[in-house]
């Protein structure tokens, strides 16, 4: 993650991201601000989604999830 991210329910979450690379090269993901889970406008800018498991409220910048991409 390029930046925290923070979910309060306790489900299973797919965060759209576009992704960039950070100065000294990594592959960062940066979440992508929408409306909730209606919000299918906010997906047109999505290079894919990361998987964040439930049970946790905070996704630390710099922490690692599954990246699925969008074709």
């Amino acid at each position: 993650l390029s930046e925290d991210f923070t979910f309060k329910p306790d489900l299973h979450r797919f965060l759209p991201v576009t992704l960039e690379y950070s100065n000294s090269g990594q592959l960062l993901a940066k979440p992508i601000k929408g409306n909730g889970s209606g919000d299918f406008i906010s997906l047109k800018d999505a290079n894919g989604i990361l998987e964040l498991p439930r049970g946790k409220e905070l996704f630390a910048k710099g922490e690692s999830y599954s990246f699925i991409p969008m074709a």
